[in-house]
């Protein structure tokens, strides 16, 4: 199968309108088409509404797919792709920013925060498999197996960048991902940025019982238990553009900052073309949820198994209808760890675009903090090899002066000194030796700067 078309198993990867038209009659026969035409969505469309919100960014930038190789996801195997953006500056001395979106979203929802967080150092944003741009294979019907494909599929995309440490910024179920990869991968993670992060705290045991939901409210979630989270969207059909604007009309609101009205109704087609299609990623994400949206394996319980390394900063938004979990009960859970809780007020869950400016200074502090401590880290290990070098010079020299002493010493006549030949041999060998150190150590030296991160 080629990186740009359809899977053996007929799902929707990426590619033109009419590969996907065959994708939707392999699975669901002529009521395939009947559906392209309730729900008008295309790849051309998504793509359209993407590159119009990204024209709004100052920062030099460019999209473009990464093969992943094949990978195994919901039992088959077959290539699979990335779509990512990438800011064109490059800071080799500062630690790239990984960006990860939330359930429902994609690279172009970042648009309001990259040129600020962009400026000094490289950001990388990408849509996660099964969303946006990205190959939209089926995953797994089990939580932890959707997981790892997930944070398999992120990993085989950092091989290909070629990324040595990142520093990952995920939003809502974005965070969840980015965490169980620091879980998995901790050696390439910096530090962990977690923006109303989905998936940390576990819902009580009675939780009927204690918050008294109304009847309706159980009902619902008994319902949606059978359906994906978007398949309202697909429903209303050919209102869906329209329905999106209402009812994300905050975010609407917000985006009317980066370019007007027009802007507006371009961020309200893009959410609505990345999330009408089949679904992919919404299904490994219900196959992840519980009851009442609260995650199967929550973070909770995971956190204690983070590398004490790696800093950990959790943004919240006040008026998010997440629960918060406390610096306290973080700090008691990870003891050894750098942890920071902000909280910003008049932010909803969409925390990244309710407070633009307050959110990304908190980002651009944890990176800094994690450039700092990077620096300290090759600062100590820099003045320990120096040490080293100077410690095996020093004695190699004095002895090679004690020798000299003892020769001379022991022929008692300084006008007629001579140096015994098996001690020219002794200081050449040893100056050789001591030579060929150095140059290991400061080989080691180069080696450990030239490291991309």
């Amino acid at each position: 199968m080629g990186h740009n078309g359809v899977s053996d198993t007929g799902d929707i990867i990426t590619g033109t309108n009419g590969e996907q038209d065959v994708a939707l009659r392999d699975n669901w026969g002529h009521l395939g088409l009947l559906y392209k035409w309730w729900c008008p969505t295309s790849e051309d469309q998504l793509r359209d509404a993407e590159t119009k919100i990204l024209s709004y960014l100052k920062t030099p930038s460019e999209t473009y797919h990464v093969d992943i190789g094949p990978i195994m996801v919901g039992g088959e195997t077959s290539n699979h792709r990335i779509w990512t953006l990438s800011a064109k500056e490059s800071f080799p001395e500062r630690i790239p920013l990984v960006l990860l979106h939330g359930l429902g979203a994609a690279v172009g929802l970042w648009a309001l925060n990259l040129d600020q967080l962009a400026k000094d150092r490289h950001v990388h944003a990408i849509d996660l498999m099964g969303f946006g741009r990205s190959s939209r294979p089926q995953f797994s019907q089990d939580a932890v197996l959707a997981e790892e494909e997930l944070v398999t599929s992120l990993e085989e995309w950092r091989k290909e960048m070629k990324l040595e440490k990142i520093i990952l910024l995920g939003h809502s179920m974005g965070a969840f991902i980015a965490t169980c990869y620091a879980l998995k991968y901790p050696e390439r993670v910096a530090s962990l940025i977690l923006a109303d992060p989905w998936g940390v705290t576990e819902p009580p045991a009675d939780i009927y019982a204690r918050f008294a939901l109304p009847y309706l409210v159980k009902v619902i979630d008994y319902i949606m238990t059978y359906f994906y989270p978007f398949f309202g969207l697909r429903m209303i059909g050919r209102l869906g553009p329209k329905i999106t604007g209402i009812v994300k009309w905050r975010l609407v609101k917000n985006f009317k900052s980066l370019g007007g009205q027009e802007a507006a109704y371009a961020i309200q087609e893009y959410i609505y073309h990345a999330n009408a299609a089949p679904p992919s990623g919404e299904a490994a994400f219900y196959w992840m949820k519980g009851s009442l949206a609260f995650a199967k394996n929550p973070l909770i319980r995971r956190f204690a198994f983070l590398h004490p390394d790696i800093a950990l900063c959790l943004i919240y938004g006040g008026r998010s209808w997440l629960r918060q979990c406390s610096k306290e009960v973080l700090t008691q859970i990870c003891p050894d760890s750098d942890i920071e809780v902000e909280i910003i007020p008049h932010a909803t869950h969409q925390v990244p675009t309710d407070a633009i400016d307050e959110f990304n200074q908190i980002v651009l502090r944890a990176c800094t903090n994690a450039d700092n401590k990077r620096r300290t880290v090759k600062g100590l290990n820099k003045f320990c090899c120096a040490s080293l070098q100077n410690h095996i010079l020093a004695r190699v020299l004095n002895n090679m002066g004690e020798k000299d002493v003892i020769r001379r010493n022991r022929d008692g006549d300084d006008e007629n000194d001579e140096m015994d030949p098996q001690i020219c041999t002794n200081k050449v060998l040893l100056i050789i030796a001591a030579l060929l150190v150095v140059f290991a150590v400061w080989m080691g030296l180069k080696m450990k700067e030239t490291d991309r991160f």
